[in-house]
């Protein structure tokens, strides 16, 4: 029974992190759009196999989580910094936004071949 009250628990903090996702984050919301279009193009497309739907799934997921995570650590270094500008930090931002990024980059990579697929 405790364990079931710790994962409830855990449950309720994961759904406040994705209710702060949506309502104050435009690119989690403009991601999870374009995880449906997708999905709804995956379906009405016929030459989309199965496989290839399962690895655009994949890349969405990848980027939406690469896109979580980005806000979690520019939030983080928000708070932890009192200077208006450290290069260190930046360093930190660019990078953390560079994974979603590269996470899109290979994305589409996998949009493109499955749409020029025979």
């Amino acid at each position: 029974m405790k364990e079931l009250k710790r994962l409830l628990r855990a449950t309720g903090y994961s759904l406040q992190g994705i209710k702060y996702l949506w309502t104050r984050e435009k690119n989690f919301r403009l991601l999870l759009g374009a995880t449906v279009l997708v999905s709804v193009m995956g379906y009405i497309l016929p030459s989309i196999s199965q496989q290839e739907m399962a690895l655009l799934l994949l890349a969405m997921a990848l980027v939406t989580v690469a896109e979580t995570l980005n806000t979690a650590i520019e939030k983080t270094l928000d708070y932890a910094s009192t200077e208006n500008y450290h290069p260190l930090i930046k360093v930190a931002k660019d990078v953390a936004s560079a994974a979603v990024f590269i996470a899109i980059l290979f994305g589409l990579a996998i949009l493109c071949l499955s749409l020029i697929t025979p």
